[in-house]
């Protein structure tokens, strides 16, 4: 009987695990092949890199459940982040909020420098914290990220200026002075 209980777990966990199979090859090709360029930009074409994020985003629970599989080393860890920013606001955030979870459960093979990187946007979703600072939903992803990372983390600093609001003004003159579109803002309740 003990036996039996055994291999009946293993199936299940082995059928909860069957989306990854599932993953269509032309994305577990990009994966496997594409970088992340020196300005954060993902290599790829724009229809490879809007595939990937419209995959992460549909299916964000069985790629975070599978993630150390999906992305077992730095480089497909760093694309997956990069690719994230392609995604619309509410999939980005939860793709941050579950790859925060996935960092403070152990669960995933990454350091504090893949989070702080997650959260350091630098391509599409440049400023989109700061610009949303008063948005409870990144409010709450600021606080949990804070309580995740070490103390000694470059983040914390900067996470500090987000939640105050002086971050929108320093990535606000960045993206002037460089001629880059603001972030996406995202509505905050009781204002219109």
């Amino acid at each position: 009987m003990k036996i039996f209980h055994i291999t009946l777990i293993s199936i299940v966990i082995i059928m909860a695990r069957l989306p990854l199979n599932a993953m269509p090859e032309d994305i577990s090709d990009y994966i496997a092949t594409a970088s992340v360029g020196e300005r954060g930009f993902p290599s790829g074409t724009q229809e490879q890199i809007s595939a990937l994020a419209s995959y992460i985003a549909d299916n964000t629970d069985e790629v975070m459940g599978q993630f150390a599989e999906i992305a077992p080393d730095a480089r497909r860890q760093n694309l997956l982040i990069a690719v994230s920013e392609f995604m619309t606001p509410e999939s980005y955030l939860q793709f941050l909020n579950e790859l925060l979870d996935k960092f403070q459960a152990g669960d995933v093979l990454m350091n504090a420098g893949v989070i702080e990187r997650a959260l350091d946007a630098g391509t599409k979703k440049m400023g989109f914290l700061a610009f949303n600072f008063q948005h409870q939903a990144v409010v709450d992803l600021c606080q949990k990220a804070k309580d995740a990372l070490p103390p000694t983390s470059r983040m914390q600093l900067t996470l500090d200026n987000i939640l105050s609001g002086d971050q929108k003004t320093q990535i606000g003159a960045t993206l002037f002075m460089e001629s880059l579109p603001q972030p996406e803002v995202l509505p905050v309740e009781g204002r219109h």
